[in-house]
């Protein structure tokens, strides 16, 4: 009977320990969160923002100065009489990252700071269907090849590494889904055996994309928003407060437009990306020209082939020829716009955004597209929920992909389940 309540004892006093270890995490991460997101802070500015009190602020900011986890920037400025409080700074070359970006052609390996901005960057081509061996070997060489190059710059060692690319990401550490790609079900680890005792996180290239359009933007976020990624696929992130809602897998471009639509890579047929893509767009103009049609794009390939021998068509050409009034052009880019107005249509039905945000890619290149795809959207959403939406195009660049994942491991070393905090 003594032993039991001994244990008994002993069960709670580890709970209660276990407790309050949690809430120091859960503090110190809050604490932490606030300096990442400011370009300067003092702590009585953060003990407002948080609602801690300024003793466990204090005791905060100590702990994370000794672990060179912040670095104090000098008294503020104010004007005000009296003493003046010290500016804290997150130390963003406090440890450097590893971040991977897989694209359908470009593999890029770059180190990063931890504020995502690149130190150094390597690429590597490959192709969409290169299979699983051959894009093992390329990541492989890639962060060989970059290690080294960290090593001799005096980068290193990493606190963690990053890999984003397009399709649907399961855990941390599996790819179930990749149209861009062609892979299935892929564990990241059976690919990538270079790294050694650091943590990985495999995430969705559009969501690392948002962090990094987010970072960038100026001023209050609207209260909703969405990012819409054309890039390799089409990726929808809502964002809610300036913060990406975790709980929403995003996959836009494989709900069902069409149920007598071509088969899409997902197994499913008529998907969203199936019917609006530029590879559905090179497909229908070659068969239009194939087929006697389209004579102004027919004419500008001809043109060109007798210019410098290329037979290559291009989106260009195609927007050209959408310019020039070729009807059998300007048709496929308006079929292929609407299907993306219906896309976007149901994202606001659903989301009810305040502003869109798209990564337009290659897809946007054509303006006729962009504008036919938004006058689509608005006679199909509601009305009262469509009207005061505001509609953004960004040009996610590679530096802009970088730095996302850079952010989004960041966020993950001091995240609550964190190994940093």
């Amino acid at each position: 009977m003594r032993n039991l309540q001994q244990l008994k004892v002993v069960t709670i006093i580890n709970e209660n320990v276990g407790n309050v270890r949690l809430m120091q995490k859960m503090n110190r991460v809050k604490v932490m969160e606030c300096i990442r997101a400011s370009h300067g802070i003092s702590r009585p500015e953060i003990a407002r923002a948080t609602g801690l009190s300024p003793s466990s602020v204090t005791n905060i900011v100590s702990y994370l100065l000794e672990r060179d986890y912040v670095l104090e920037k000098g008294p503020t400025d104010s004007g005000d009489v009296g003493r003046r409080a010290i500016i804290l700074e997150f130390n963003t070359r406090r440890m450097p990252i590893l971040v991977i970006h897989i694209e359908r052609d470009t593999a890029t390996a770059a180190v990063t700071d931890l504020g995502g901005e690149p130190l150094l960057q390597i690429c590597e081509p490959i192709t969409s269907d290169c299979g699983v061996e051959r894009l093992s070997e390329v990541l492989n060489l890639l962060i060989s090849r970059l290690t080294l190059k960290a090593k001799a710059a005096g980068i290193g060692p990493f606190a963690a590494a990053g890999i984003a690319l397009s399709g649907l990401i399961k855990g941390d550490d599996t790819i179930a889904l990749s149209k861009t790609l062609r892979l299935r079900d892929v564990n990241i680890y059976h690919i990538v055996r270079a790294f050694e005792n650091i943590p990985v996180f495999l995430q969705n290239s559009s969501q690392t994309k948002a962090i990094s359009v987010i970072r960038a933007m100026d001023g209050v976020p609207c209260r909703s928003m969405i990012f819409l990624d054309l890039e390799d696929g089409i990726g929808l992130i809502d964002i809610h407060d300036g913060e990406i809602n975790r709980f929403i897998a995003g996959e836009l471009g494989h709900t069902t437009v069409n149920k007598n639509g071509g088969p899409c890579f997902c197994g499913n047929s008529g998907c969203l990306e199936a019917e609006c893509s530029v590879e559905r767009i090179f497909s229908e103009c070659s068969q239009l020209m194939s087929s006697g049609g389209a004579p102004v794009l027919s004419s500008l390939l001809l043109d060109k082939r007798e210019a410098d021998g290329s037979a290559q068509l291009t989106l260009e050409m195609i927007d050209e020829a959408a310019r020039g009034g070729d009807i059998s052009v300007l048709a496929v880019l308006k079929g292929i716009g609407e299907y993306l107005g219906i896309g976007i249509a149901n994202a606001i039905n659903l989301f009810c955004p305040q502003k869109i945000i798209i990564n337009g890619g290659t897809l946007l290149k054509s303006d006729y597209l962009y504008r036919t795809a938004i006058a689509e959207a608005k006679r199909r959403a509601y009305a009262e929920l469509v009207d005061g939406v505001k509609f953004d195009i960004v040009h996610v660049t590679l530096q802009d992909a970088i730095r996302g994942i850079g952010l989004y491991v960041c966020g993950r070393l001091f995240d609550i389940n964190g190994p940093t905090l």
